[in-house]
């Protein structure tokens, strides 16, 4: 789920992954190296492709995209 609120906060709010706080998780200092990060990035990128978007970002058009 991180990796997909990743790629949404970055699509809607144009805030660049890079520059996004991610928390750790457990273990993991930087969730960003983890495979199912990764795997929840590209998915957050298929669903926005599909237009299969949380409602917290429905008020977010592309129009609105920064």
């Amino acid at each position: 789920m991180a990796g997909r609120k990743a790629y949404f906060e970055e699509y809607f709010n144009g805030i660049k992954l890079e520059n996004q706080i991610i928390p750790a998780i457990g273990p993991i200092t930087d969730p960003r190296t983890a495979h199912n990060f990764k795997e929840g990035y590209k998915r957050g990128k298929f669903l926005v492709e599909k237009g299969v978007v949380p409602e917290e970002y429905q008020t977010n058009t592309k129009q609105n995209h920064r």
